[in-house]
């Protein structure tokens, strides 16, 4: 036991008092109060109260994305990271029990995720304060729902996510397994409850036992009370919730007894090695290097050298990406997702009793927007990053290539990642369109500009990757780049979402109407705002790409004045010139749409509108 407490004692001071750990506690706080008022938008005819015990119930259950991506990257590297870092042969020749290893190691993450899951009760907490709502409907604060739901639902799903990420990498050896792992739980989760959402009580069991969260327990048990009881009521652990709470946690056990049988040290060193292969010993072939004429090197450092550079790499970065067999079960999951979205949740309310037409088809868009942009963000930190995170940097930053050629190859590589997931979209929608019976009603132009434009599809892509270029060059650290980006995007959703921010000229990569489409009008009045808007932050994506390229870190130098000086050899004068010249482009676009739009009384806040009203 001694040895287990001293293994968890040390992973969680490493952990828990760090920056990284900060921000994901402020943004789960913050993201409290975000699901709070969406749900109470869902009670808002019901006299629910903004903290009722019902609503945090189903916080609690649901988690949210943020939480899970946060399950994803923190969990997984406590385990794996002495095979990131090649350091597993030294580390497990400690004197060290590989059992008690093991178990130090699932305590210390399991106890680093309850931690940071005291976050979600900070954000409940400060809701009253957050300025969501007024101040009558707030009432007091409902101390046992708040631990009682947290001990009932986050704390044993946290268990669980940790049980099935040990599990994943224990017998994989491989850190993307974990990811995909979770968002299997999470696709299971999301088809569930869209199945009871339009499946009603045809199958209740069925969807309440497959959600391993809870959530869908939890939001047929709110249904089932009135509404002062949605206000103060304190959840029973019987009937459905009992029998959820029973298997997911029985199956956490089995994930979690299946891998500490499984592992061994000797097991994990072992990885990527194939004994059913042997290697054959090949014939001795005797050979002469004197009649072997090296041909002569040509040293060429042309821009136009340069440009073929930058062709072949940027195939070969995107092969890389889409060839793995990890890639290909993401993306299978993602159309997977995308079809269950048009065939169940879209067709129900969107649909219903009318024809199914296009612009249901793409809406789907909206809702997982926000989580496929985050993981190309991802997906970019992790490229961009590449040869620091294989710890091959001195070698790729000492070769004769400029930085642009290396690094726009791979932003090239994640555009075409983009588009590609793009098109399959636009594949599985045609598809679901026909298959529900509407081949006659097939607008391809209008697929081609919701899911290749800039309406939260490909360009918007886009634009976000070459932020995460630009915080990634200012920052020269993959994980804060990681944190500051995903942050950024976060805060924007939220603060449009909650009204905080309305003025489109702080949200980047917005656009206006991007909801308003009509099949009479189309997207109507918002159609010329909405191409100016995104014509202003592609010369600003533009610029941070270029500024990107001059300020990126290469060499181990850490003085700025030092590098700074390097720098200025990153970036031509012409490129430098352009850079000015597209910032001066940004620059003219705010003003022709600050004196076009807001100016002339074309955009009134929503504050605004309520007190001209009243």
């Amino acid at each position: 036991m001694k040895t287990i407490f001293s293994i968890v004692k040390n992973e969680l001071r490493q952990r828990v008092f760090s920056w990284v750990t900060l921000v994901f506690f402020l943004m789960l706080a913050f993201q409290m109060i975000w699901y709070t008022k969406g749900s109470f938008d869902f009670f808002s005819n019901e006299g629910v109260l903004m903290n009722a015990s019902s609503i945090l119930y189903r916080n609690y259950a649901a988690m949210g994305m943020l939480m899970i991506i946060i399950i994803a990257i923190a969990t997984g590297g406590v385990l794996y990271k002495e095979i990131r870092y090649k350091s597993a042969e030294w580390t497990y020749a400690l004197p060290i029990n590989e059992k008690q290893f093991f178990i130090g190691r699932f305590l210390a993450a399991f106890l680093y995720l309850v931690i940071l899951s005291t976050g979600m009760i900070v954000g409940h907490l400060l809701v009253p304060f957050s300025g969501i709502g007024e101040a009558g409907r707030f009432g007091p604060v409902q101390w046992g729902p708040l631990f009682h739901g947290w001990i009932m639902f986050t704390v044993p799903n946290l268990f669980f996510y940790v049980s099935v990420v040990f599990f994943a990498i224990v017998f994989t050896r491989r850190m993307t397994t974990s990811y995909l792992a979770v968002f299997l739980v999470v696709i299971l989760f999301l088809i569930a409850q869209t199945s009871y959402e339009t499946g009603g009580g045809d199958n209740l069991m069925a969807y309440i036992l497959a959600d391993s969260g809870g959530y869908v327990a939890a939001q047929h048990y709110t249904e089932l009370l009135s509404p002062t009881q949605k206000n103060t009521e304190l959840f029973k652990l019987t009937g459905y919730v009992l029998k959820n709470r029973l298997l997911w946690m029985g199956l956490a056990m089995v994930f979690a007894i299946a891998a500490y049988l499984r592992f061994s040290f000797k097991y994990v060193i072992q990885a990527g090695t194939d004994k059913s292969k042997k290697i054959k010993e090949g014939k001795k072939v005797s050979f002469s290097t004197a009649s072997i004429k090296l041909p002569e090197v040509v040293k060429q450092y042309k821009v136009p050298n340069f440009l073929t550079k930058l062709w072949s790499l940027s195939k070969l970065e995107f092969l890389n990406i889409v060839r793995p067999t990890s890639f290909k079960i993401i993306l299978g999951i993602i159309l997977l997702m995308v079809f269950l979205q048009n065939v169940t949740w879209n067709a129900a309310y969107y649909i219903g009793n009318e024809y199914p037409i296009s612009s249901n088809m793409t809406y789907f868009r909206l809702q997982w927007g926000v989580f496929i942009t985050m993981l190309i963000m991802i997906w970019a930190g992790e490229l961009f990053f590449k040869d620091k995170t294989v710890n091959i940097w001195q070698i790729t930053d000492s070769l004769p290539v400029p930085v642009w050629v290396t690094q726009l190859s791979r932003l090239a590589a994640i555009i075409g990642l983009s588009f590609i997931l793009s098109v399959s979209f636009i594949v599985v929608s045609v598809f679901t369109q026909v298959l529900l019976g509407g081949a006659s009603y097939i607008d391809l132009g209008q697929f081609a500009e919701d899911l290749l434009l800039y309406r939260w599809a490909f360009l918007n892509f886009v634009l976000w990757a070459s932020l995460v270029f630009f915080v990634g060059a200012l920052t020269s650290h993959r994980i804060f780049t990681h944190l500051l980006c995903v942050a950024i995007f976060i805060f924007l959703i939220v603060s449009f979402d909650m009204g905080i921010i309305e003025d489109l000229r702080l949200g980047y990569g917005f656009t206006p109407g991007v909801e308003d489409y009509s099949e009479m009008s189309g997207y109507g009045i918002f159609q010329e705002s909405a191409n100016w808007f995104f014509l202003l932050w592609l010369a600003l994506a533009i610029t941070l790409v270029m500024t990107g390229v001059w300020l990126w870190k290469r060499g181990s130098d850490k003085k700025w004045k030092n590098r700074l000086s390097l720098k200025n050899m990153q970036l031509s004068m012409v490129s430098k010139g352009v850079m000015v010249l597209f910032f001066g482009a940004f620059l003219f676009l705010m003003s022709f749409i600050t004196k076009n739009v807001y100016d002339n009384g074309n955009f009134i806040p929503d504050a605004e509108e309520e007190r001209l009203d009243a």
